[in-house]
């Protein structure tokens, strides 16, 4: 039996076409490192959903070609209610 590194699936070549679309729900803290790991990996971040405006708007900067999307008042209502 040969050992195969972690790392070797990764290391062939990749067609454009295997290239997963990413969208983000909570882009902040861990999410945003997840993110970042996906983005080096060669994956397209196409799109970034958070509570936060302000975590958003900051990822924004990132990850340009990205759609946002945010909670709107009410709903982020509803989540204070279960705090």
């Amino acid at each position: 039996m040969v050992p195969i590194p972690a790392g070797a699936a990764r290391a062939r070549y990749r067609s454009p076409n295997e290239k997963l679309s990413i969208a983000v729900i909570g882009a902040g803290g861990k999410g945003a490192g997840d993110t970042d790991h996906c983005a080096e990996l060669g994956e397209d971040i196409v799109a970034l959903c958070d509570v936060n405006e302000n975590t958003l708007n900051g990822r924004k900067q990132t990850y340009s070609q990205a759609k946002l999307f945010c909670a709107d008042s009410t709903a982020r209502a509803q989540l204070n209610f279960f705090r």
